[in-house]
């Protein structure tokens, strides 16, 4: 079994009406399976295809945020193709990282990214 068996379950738990913590035990993150239930709900034969995807999505967006990030904490003037193509190798590495998946650990990592985009973002000059 896999990390992804275990969030999947958890979100079909979850969408069956039990409670993380309370109805079943698990020593994973139960926010993995709230963001994955979506996909349980609706994914039907493909549902695991659909997480996959959900993943492949995640890695592309941590990429291109953490491009945007650094290059505002930095204050570099970084043209939009370099931005680009520097994705593309954060994209590379990061997905032959982490196994292509439903997993606690991308989504921590995916929803970290968001935050720290969020407060870099709405910052005034974005070292606070």
């Amino acid at each position: 079994a896999t990390d992804e068996g275990f969030v999947l379950a958890g979100s079909r738990r979850i969408l069956d009406g039990q409670f993380p913590h309370l109805d079943f035990l698990t020593l994973r993150p139960a926010g993995s399976s709230y963001l994955h239930a979506l996909v349980v709900k609706y994914g039907g034969a493909n549902t695991f295809y659909l997480s996959r995807f959900i993943f492949w999505i995640q890695s592309a967006i941590i990429a291109w945020l953490w491009v945007v990030i650094s290059n505002k904490l930095l204050k570099m003037k970084i043209s939009t193709i370099y931005r680009y193509l520097l994705a593309t190798i954060v994209f590379i590495f990061n997905v032959h990282s982490f196994p292509a998946m439903a997993w606690t650990t991308i989504d921590g990592l995916f929803l970290s990214t968001i935050g720290l985009w969020l407060i870099t973002h709405f910052s005034k000059n974005g070292n606070q």
